[in-house]
């Protein structure tokens, strides 16, 4: 049966039930902290509109905030941050049965076999940090590296927009 989410705006914050348990999103930070919190992460990952989800048609969540040193895969600390984040996220009960892979993305400047391999490598890395520190099973995650193939609708090719991870829930089983 599918899942089913209700959304509630209550003033600057956000309110939604998922699988029986209630979400409270509080107004964005003053401060301007990039770090997408899990409970947002959760949301975006969450069915829309009573669909369920498969590997045809998954949620999603970009995170341009998952960084990476210079022309390498190694993740900055930063991107640790708002990987805890997403490891809360996936590891809450309404995702417990979940599959979900990680994408790697690149820019269009470089080398297309190269920023193949790079965005793969990063897609890893992910993965790797996920089941090392928040304690994700290994096949709950997939990596998967698009390169530059999927470039965000309306950026620039080398915008540094497209240089982003992101997290697809395939639902159960797949």
């Amino acid at each position: 049966m599918p899942r089913t989410v209700t959304r509630t705006v209550i003033g600057a914050s956000c309110a939604f039930l998922l699988a029986g348990t209630l979400f409270v999103l509080p107004a964005p930070s003053l401060a301007g902290d990039p770090i997408v919190s899990a409970d947002e992460i959760a949301y975006q990952l969450a069915p829309k509109r009573g669909l369920a989800i498969t590997a045809a048609q998954p949620t999603s969540v970009n995170l341009p905030t998952v960084t990476f040193e210079f022309n390498s895969f190694r993740l900055t600390s930063f991107a640790e941050k708002q990987l805890d984040e997403v490891g809360k996220a996936l590891n809450m009960p309404a995702f417990q049965d979940s599959k979900f892979v990680i994408a790697g993305h690149t820019d269009a400047v470089g080398n297309d076999g190269y920023n193949q391999r790079l965005s793969q490598q990063r897609a890893e890395s992910v993965v790797d940090y996920l089941v090392a520190r928040q304690g994700l099973a290994r096949s709950r995650l997939s990596a998967v590296g698009w390169g530059e193939s999927r470039l965000l609708p309306g950026a620039s090719p080398d915008s540094a927009a497209n240089r982003r991870v992101e997290v697809l829930n395939i639902g159960k089983g797949q």
